[in-house]
């Protein structure tokens, strides 16, 4: 097993300084630092890790890919404008107004219809990830597709429901 305090000592500043230079705030790099730590003591345990400098290195570029990703995809509320009610709020909101209630019906009957005209693959990466909340390494742990493929097909999954409840949107959002 690995001493971990030890390849902190010899490893941390300079796998920090690497992650930093390919992030965009400190936080964001000592959360990253701190998380492949925390793997390395994981994984330690499980396998027998001969390389630790290249491990290391390996482990902080998959997580710097990993938070690009998180943060590269596109959700149902990117379907709205800023400033307006989101999407998600309107179809979870569980109030008791009669007005919210129908709306909430329309805005579902219309997204369950244009996820319907979907082909089945932006579909199924659409409401696999969005409505179900299982991440894209997941997905693609489960179908055996990649993981930029599945990103791809959700992204014209939400250009197309973009355009397609655009006016019902408009129509429910906008009382002019």
């Amino acid at each position: 097993m690995i001493d971990v305090s030890k390849a902190f000592a010899i490893y941390g500043k300079r796998l920090r300084h690497f992650i930093l230079s390919r992030v965009r705030r400190e936080e964001e790099a000592d959360d990253i630092l701190q998380d492949v730590f925390m793997r390395l003591i994981v994984n330690s345990r499980e396998n027998d890790i001969t390389h630790l400098s290249a491990w290391l290195y390996r482990a902080a570029r998959n997580r710097i890919t990993d938070r690009s990703r998180k943060q590269n995809e596109t959700t149902l509320d990117d379907l709205l404008d800023e400033g307006t009610q989101q999407l998600s709020e309107l179809i979870a909101d569980e109030g008791c107004c009669l007005d919210k209630e129908l709306m909430r019906r329309i805005v579902w009957t219309q997204l369950n219809e244009a996820l319907d005209e979907l082909p089945p693959e932006q579909k199924l990466a659409f409401v696999r990830t969005e409505l179900d909340g299982v991440s894209f390494n997941e997905l693609s742990c489960e179908t055996g597709v990649s993981i930029k493929t599945l990103l791809s097909r959700k992204h014209y999954a939400v250009r197309y429901l973009r355009s397609r409840l655009r006016e019902i949107y408009d129509d429910l959002i906008y009382d002019d």
